[in-house]
C-alpha cells in the first residue's frame, strides 16, 4: 500500500507562500506551517512521545491543534482526539481506555483539576490559548488562571517553538490506525472508531467531484471541532491537502466569519443546520458581501428542506453562485460520503455518492432493493473504518461482507431514487411501527418543513393511551401564517405523502425546540 501520510498534505507545498490556516488576525504559510509542524515534533520526541504511542488531544480548533495532528502522523503517533470540554475524569477514563500515557490540554483545566491529573501517572502537556493573543488577553488569561508551574509530569506544550525543526519521518503505514475519534456507533452505544491517513486521504481526495473550482488559494471554515469527523476531514485536512486554508476558529463568531467574508477570506463554509440558522439571522451576515462565498455544505443532523431554500434564495438576490449543499456521513466512513453538488442537485436528498463510495439499499431479508424501495443503507468504499478500538463483536456487527466487498451497516434507512440520488427516511433506532407499519419521523420532520411559515418539526411517538405521533412544529418568525392554517397545510401535505397510519394524530406549536449541547432536537425534553 502507498505510504501516503497526513502531513504528505503539507510537505508537497511546505516550501510555498499560499496560507495553510488562518486564526485571527495571523496567517500561518504552508512553508511555516512545515517548520512549526517539525518543531512541535521534535518537542514530542524529547518529552518521550515515540512510534506506536497514543496521544490523548483535548483542544478546541486553535493553530496548536492542526500542528499535533500533523506532527503526531510525522513521528509515528496515533492520536486520540476527545471533546475539549471533556472533564478531566472523563480524560483519564479516555486515556486508560486507548492506552495512551500523554495528554495534550487547554491551560485552562490545569488549576482546578492539578490533584487529579497528579493522581493519574500520566504525562500532561498544557496549551496557552492566548499565547498568540494581544496583551489585555494575555494579563486576564494570567489574572484568572495564574502561571502554570512545569513539573515532570505537566509541561508547557508552547515551548515547541524554541526547538529545532526535527526532519526524520517515521511514519505509519498508511493503512494502520493512525486516529480514535468517538461516536455512538452505527447501534447507537458508545464507540471508539480507527480511522487509517489512508481512508482519509481518499477522503479529502474527493474535494474535486464536490467543488467543481480549483481549491488551491481559497478558504474553507474550520470551526466545526476536530474530534468530529465532518469537522477534522472535511474542516481542516480537505482544504490542506488540496492547497487551500483553513480559517480555524475555537467557537462560531459571527463577526469573524463576516470580516472573512468581506475581504474574500472564506469562500466555503461547513456546518450543522444551527449554524446556517444563525447565518440567516443576522443582518450583518445577509449584508455582507455574500458574492465572495462559492460553497456552502451542511450535514451532522437532520436538515430541514425549508432551511436550504431559504439560503439558497438568500444567495440568489445578493448575485452570489453560492448553494446549500446537503450531504450525508458518518465518522465510520470518516465523514462525508454523498453529498449535493451545484451540478447534480435534488432537494430533499443528500445527493449521490463520492467517486468511489456504493451505496445500496437492503431489505429486511437481505436482498438488495429496488429504485425507490425503503430498507437499510450500506456503504462501500475506500474511506471505511478499520473497526472499533476493542470491540471486536462491534466492529463484526457493523463491517460486513455482501456481494464480495466490505460494507458499513449505517442502521440509517433510506432509499436511491432512478438516478441514484440518496434519500434518507431516518434512524432505523427512532423508527416506530403504527398498526403494523413502519412510521419513519425522519420523512414525516421533512415534508411538514417544506410548507410555508414552518421553521422547524419533530415528530415524537406516544404508546398511550394507543399508539400515535404527535408532530411538533416552531413556526417561522417572519410567516404572516397563522398557526390554524400553517397546521391545515401541513396535515394536508403530509396526509398525501405517507400512509394514513403514518399521519400524525396531533399538531402542536412550540416557541422553540430544547437542544442538546450540539444543536440537535433534545427528543426526550420535547417530549417531556
Amino acid at each position: 500500500m502507498k505510504k501516503e501520510t497526513l502531513f504528505d498534505a503539507v510537505l508537497k507545498r511546505e516550501n510555498g507562500d499560499l496560507v495553510a490556516v488562518r486564526y485571527g488576525k495571523r496567517e500561518y504559510t504552508y512553508k511555516k506551517a512545515g517548520t512549526l509542524i517539525r518543531k512541535l515534533a521534535a518537542y514530542l520526541r524529547a518529552e518521550g512521545v515515540k512510534k506506536g504511542d497514543t496521544v490523548t488531544v483535548c483542544l478546541p480548533n486553535i493553530p496548536v491543534a492542526v500542528w499535533l495532528f500533523y506532527a503526531l502522523d510525522y513521528i509515528g503517533a496515533r492520536q486520540n482526539i476527545i471533546h475539549p470540554l471533556t472533564p478531566a475524569l472523563g480524560v483519564i477514563k479516555s486515556m486508560e481506555t486507548v492506552g495512551s500515557r500523554f495528554a495534550v490540554l487547554l491551560a485552562t483545566v490545569q488549576k482546578e483539576n492539578a490533584e487529579i491529573f497528579g493522581k493519574s501517572g500520566y504525562k500532561f502537556a498544557f496549551a496557552n490559548p492566548v499565547k498568540d493573543a494581544s496583551f489585555i488577553m494575555k494579563l486576564a488569561f494570567f489574572l484568572k488562571y495564574g502561571k502554570i508551574k512545569e513539573t515532570a509530569n505537566n509541561r508547557l506544550i508552547d515551548r515547541y517553538k524554541k526547538y529545532k525543526p526535527d526532519f526524520f519521518r517515521d511514519s505509519l503505514e498508511s493503512g494502520d490506525t493512525s486516529v480514535y475519534l468517538s461516536s455512538g456507533g452505527t447501534f447507537g452505544d458508545p464507540k471508539i472508531i480507527e480511522l487509517s491517513a489512508f481512508s482519509i486521504n481518499e477522503l479529502v481526495k474527493k474535494a474535486d467531484g464536490i467543488i467543481s473550482v480549483p481549491m488551491e488559494g481559497k478558504s474553507m471554515l474550520a470551526v466545526l471541532p476536530m474530534f468530529h469527523g465532518f469537522g477534522l476531514g472535511m474542516g481542516i485536512h480537505t482544504p490542506i491537502y488540496n492547497g487551500a486554508s483553513a480559517s480555524v476558529m475555537p467557537k462560531f463568531d459571527l463577526d469573524k466569519v463576516v470580516k472573512l467574508i468581506n475581504a474574500n477570506k472564506l469562500h466555503a463554509i461547513i456546518g450543522v443546520p444551527l449554524l446556517y440558522d444563525k447565518l440567516l439571522s443576522s443582518e450583518k451576515f445577509l449584508k455582507s458581501e455574500l458574492k465572495n462565498l462559492l460553497y456552502c455544505f451542511v450535514g451532522g443532523d437532520d436538515v430541514r428542506i425549508g432551511l436550504i431554500t431559504e439560503f439558497n434564495d438568500v444567495m440568489k438576490k445578493a448575485g452570489s453562485g453560492c448553494r446549500l449543499l446537503e450531504g450525508y456521513g458518518l465518522t465510520e466512513t470518516v465523514t462525508v460520503c454523498s453529498v449535493n453538488t451545484k451540478e447534480n442537485f435534488r432537494l430533499g436528498s443528500v445527493g449521490k455518492p463520492l467517486r468511489g463510495i456504493e451505496i445500496k439499499i437492503i431489505k429486511e431479508n437481505g436482498e438488495e432493493a429496488a429504485a425507490n424501495e425503503t430498507g437499510e443503507v450500506y456503504i462501500s468504499g475506500d474511506t471505511l473504518m478499520n473497526g472499533y478500538f476493542g470491540d471486536e463483536e462491534g466492529t463484526k456487527k457493523t463491517l460486513v461482507s455482501k456481494f464480495g466487498k466490505t460494507w458499513i451497516k449505517t442502521r440509517d434507512a433510506g432509499f436511491l431514487d432512478d438516478d441514484g440520488y440518496l434519500f434518507l427516511k431516518g434512524r432505523m433506532r427512532r423508527t416506530f411501527k403504527i398498526s403494523g407499519v413502519n412510521v419513519f419521523p425522519t420523512e414525516i420532520e421533512k415534508i411538514a418543513a417544506g410548507v410555508e411559515g414552518v421553521y422547524e418539526a419533530a415528530l415524537e411517538f406516544f404508546p398511550d393511551p394507543k399508539p400515535h405521533g404527535t408532530l411538533f412544529l416552531v413556526k417561522r418568525r417572519d410567516s404572516r401564517r397563522s398557526e390554524d392554517e400553517i397546521r391545515a397545510e401541513v396535515e394536508e401535505t403530509v396526509g398525501r405523502q405517507v400512509v394514513k397510519y403514518a399521519v400524525p394524530e396531533r399538531i402542536i406549536f412550540k416557541e422553540k425546540f430544547p437542544k442538546t449541547g450540539i444543536g440537535k432536537i433534545d427528543h426526550t425534553g420535547l417530549k417531556e
